[in-house]
């Protein structure tokens, strides 16, 4: 019996190890786009989402809402937004986020707009955690037409 057992765990061990190198302070557990929010002490909420944006026009104006699960302490969060060939084309920077807790809930929103790309957007969310290196979290795609 305990030497399958010691079997098993060296069978399972380099998929642990492997596992481990991807452990991140924080993680998108839901991302969209709205023109308004409402926001109060414990949520924010859309209006309405928003699945594609009109390019070309000035008076585009849109949320970005990032609801995430963050580790305990200081992050620092912000977003590249790049036009279809990967060109970046603005920037959101949050204010600094102290999270009192493991699992703690927290929804960033920035705001941006103008006279957006043809042929759609990306959008490239970093997280640092306690000062240390800026960590890729995910990168989200956003349609934009005439």
């Amino acid at each position: 019996m305990r030497k399958s057992v010691f079997i098993c765990l060296l069978v399972l061990l380099p998929g642990l190890v492997v596992a481990g190198k991807y452990r991140q302070a924080a993680y998108i557990t839901n991302l969209y786009f709205a023109d308004r929010i409402v926001s109060d002490n414990h949520s924010v909420q859309p209006e309405q989402v928003i699945t594609r944006l009109k390019a070309g026009d000035p008076q585009v104006a849109v949320y970005l809402v990032i609801n995430l699960l963050l580790d305990r302490g200081e992050h620092r969060l912000e977003v590249d937004i790049m036009d279809s060939e990967g060109t970046l084309f603005d920037k959101l920077k949050f204010d600094k986020v102290l999270a009192n807790q493991d699992d703690w809930r927290y929804a960033a929103t920035g705001r941006f707009g103008g006279e957006l790309p043809e042929g759609g957007m990306f959008f490239r969310i970093y997280d640092s955690h306690e000062g240390g290196a800026k960590e890729v979290l995910g990168t989200a795609r956003l349609m934009t037409a005439r």
